[in-house]
């Protein structure tokens, strides 16, 4: 044996017997981490921004903030920048507003990240460079531009757009309907009183495209509230079910007790779509009396669609027989396992205290019954997003089970969920080598 090797030997030989701490471990991924920024390569260090993004991590916001100025790599700039508007970091403000001024001879995708980038963060100083991007010929950030002075504008721009809604807009009849839409979705953000009587003049137009009529109602929801209100009612007689739809829309911005009306119609209405928006409605308003009638369309709506989502209504607002329902529906055996999954999700979601017992017995029957597994692994699932100590038994019997997936899914719940009896379970899974990969993921989840 070479001398040289020794070292390195008495080194690994060092670290079985004296495992690192939890300190040094940190350290060293923190090393790693900046080796990577420093000297990795472009898929390496687009890939530690996306994990870093997943751990909501700032940890590195100088050091990246340096990288992006020193970079020539598109798709770490496009990273990092992604990365500093999910955080809302600012560091790259100037640079921003740098860009915004001249953007044409940047790539499209780098610019249009910059306009998300100015608009979430709010960089109002650079409302007056997206109106020159507005009134350039060039169309190809026109989009995101728009949206973007609907964040940061005023009410200067919000009569810049009102002014460029009349304008000739270029492109054909499709792309002039989008642009439409898009300038009177910003109007509604921006929410200045000066602007109304112009959304409210297409709104009532019947000689006008539904869509755009449907698009000026809400942006009316968005800056007159209640006054909003008889516009919407109007809209909701119509037979246009785009133009129902966006009556409830708009009518959900609202707080009366007209608009709360007008939504309970709507869960009643002969079309899908304006009923599943009016559940939607339902949950954005807190409409407490709306249970029974979100019950009777869970239990009876023809559409699946809507059902479904009734069944999320129900968890949200819903009253004691409601939810006495969905537990039922967990465990009712004869019903069909999509819903009784979702039904446990929702629960999971709004009552878990009441989800807990149903989820645990209906999860128990599906480990002793092979054909239940579909529904074995949605239950794992819902317990897995849980993070709740209530299902600790759960995870020792995934575990514990034959069926791959299944384990997979317990080494899952353990991870989230934390060690409440079945370490020892995992320590055998990763000292298995017939275990495949799961064996590793035993390991790593042992280490951490």
């Amino acid at each position: 044996m070479s001398l040289a090797r020794i070292p390195g030997i008495l080194i690994a030989f060092c670290c079985v017997l004296y495992p690192l701490s939890s300190q040094e471990k940190e350290t060293s991924l923190r090393q790693e981490r900046l080796d990577i920024i420093n000297y990795g390569i472009e898929g390496d260090i687009t890939s530690l921004v996306d994990t870093l993004a997943n751990e909501e991590s700032k940890e590195f916001t100088e050091e990246l903030t340096s990288l992006f100025a020193s970079t020539r790599s598109v798709a770490v700039k496009e990273s990092i920048l992604r990365l500093f508007t999910k955080q809302s970091v600012d560091s790259l403000k100037s640079w921003t507003e740098t860009l915004l001024e001249d953007p044409w001879d940047e790539r499209s995708s780098t610019v249009n990240l910059a306009l998300s980038y100015a608009s979430a963060l709010k960089f109002r100083e650079t409302a007056a460079s997206v109106r020159k991007i507005l009134e350039n010929d060039n169309t190809v950030f026109r989009s995101a531009a728009i949206s973007a002075l609907g964040k940061i504008g005023s009410g200067e721009d919000a009569q810049f757009l009102s002014d460029l809604l009349d304008s000739e807009i270029a492109g054909d009849d499709k792309q002039r309907l989008i642009v439409r839409q898009e300038i009177m979705r910003a109007l509604g953000e921006l929410q200045v009183e000066e602007t109304w009587d112009r959304l409210y003049e297409i709104a009532e137009n019947e000689d006008e495209n539904g869509v755009i009529r449907a698009t000026a109602a809400e942006a009316l929801a968005r800056i007159g509230k209640e006054r909003a209100y008889p516009v919407l009612s109007k809209l909701f007689e119509s037979s246009d079910p785009a133009l129902r739809e966006a009556a409830i829309s708009g009518a959900s911005k609202l707080e009366d007790r007209d608009s709360s009306s007008l939504i309970l119609d709507g869960i009643r209405d002969s079309y899908y779509k304006v009923r599943i928006r009016s559940l939607k409605a339902v949950k954005e308003r807190n409409i407490t009396e709306a249970s029974d009638l979100a019950l009777f369309r869970a239990k009876n709506d023809p559409e699946e669609s809507v059902r479904l989502e009734a069944y999320d209504t129900l968890g949200a607002i819903g009253n004691q027989e409601a939810l006495d329902w969905l537990v039922g529906m967990i465990r009712d055996e004869k019903k069909n396992d999509r819903y009784r999954a979702k039904a446990a999700a929702v629960l999971n979601d709004h009552r878990p205290a009441a989800a807990a017992p149903a989820i645990i017995e209906t999860a128990k029957k599906t480990l002793a019954d092979d054909k239940k597994t579909w529904l074995r692994y949605e239950l794992g699932k819902t317990v897995t997003k849980s993070k709740d100590a209530r299902y600790s038994e759960l995870i020792l019997l995934y575990l514990s089970s034959k069926d791959t997936l299944t384990r997979s899914i317990g080494l899952d719940m353990y991870a989230a969920i934390g060690d409440l009896g079945s370490k020892s379970r995992v320590e055998e899974i990763a000292a298995d080598t017939k275990q495949g990969a799961l064996q590793k993921r035993a390991k790593d989840m042992l280490e951490k």
